[in-house]
């Protein structure tokens, strides 16, 4: 306890003098998908997704890129986070019109929320505020020549839905903390209706350093003309803070 007593009173000065802080925070998310794809083509117009991520980390195409990047000035703060991921995955046709295929689908998840503190306490705090969250989607279903020629079906959407969002956060102890965020969006701007939620265990290392555990779910609901696209990432997270 004592050496941690100087630390914090040496971040309370720090803060005295600069308002700024920044945070950057890479992460693993182990999400598994749910939901349906729906496409123009018509032998294969819909497909159902249920697939946790230990059975989908196969399919996973490159390099997953996650993060979330934080500033803020007193009361004030911009959080930014991206979420890039491709997976490609085998087609079953039973080898008769086509012999088999492959779907490729490959998403981009843009976040950024400017946030307003209104409650700001020893041991809690209470962010709330509006941003943007920004999709591309791209899809790509190629089906082997059979009885019937093959086919490659492509297909791309980008679009921003407007978002309303709330963060808290309280201390548990001089080392732990509990974290819960969530937002909702779209409103039929963009996508019919996309939200957002996570909570995770804090667990601060050092001063510049906080390791976090815990649960995300990220929802869309899109629909463009014969296209439509409604799903669901679902699962757990770890992460670490680097405080600057």
């Amino acid at each position: 306890m004592s050496a941690v007593q100087p630390a914090r009173a040496q971040e309370a000065a720090t803060a005295r003098l600069s308002p700024w802080r920044f945070e950057l925070t890479p992460y693993g998310w182990f999400a598994g998908l749910g939901g349906t794809l729906h496409t123009p083509l018509r032998r294969f117009p819909e497909r159902n997704i249920d697939a946790d991520f230990g059975s989908i980390v196969g399919d996973i195409s490159g390099i997953p890129i996650m993060g979330t990047a934080e500033v803020r000035y007193g009361r004030f703060g911009v959080v930014a986070d991206l979420v890039h991921l491709a997976l490609e995955q085998g087609v079953d046709t039973r080898d008769v019109l086509f012999q088999g295929g492959h779907g490729r689908v490959n998403t981009t998840i843009g976040t950024v929320v400017g946030l307003f503190r209104i409650v700001e306490a020893p041991k809690q705090n209470l962010d709330v505020g509006a941003g943007t969250r920004i999709w591309s989607v791209s899809t790509k279903l190629s089906l082997n020549p059979g009885l019937l020629p093959g086919v490659i079906q492509k297909d791309s959407m980008t679009w921003a839905d407007p978002l309303l969002a709330a963060r808290y956060h309280v201390g548990l102890s001089e080392r732990f903390g509990l974290t819960a965020y969530g937002d909702i969006g779209g409103f039929g701007a963009g996508s019919i209706l996309t939200w957002q939620a996570f909570g995770s265990l804090d667990y601060r290392a050092t001063e510049s350093l906080v390791l976090r555990a815990g649960w995300r779910y990220l929802s869309v609901d899109k629909k463009r003309g014969d296209f439509r696209l409604d799903l669901g990432f679902n699962g757990p997270f770890i992460a670490a803070t680097f405080r600057f």
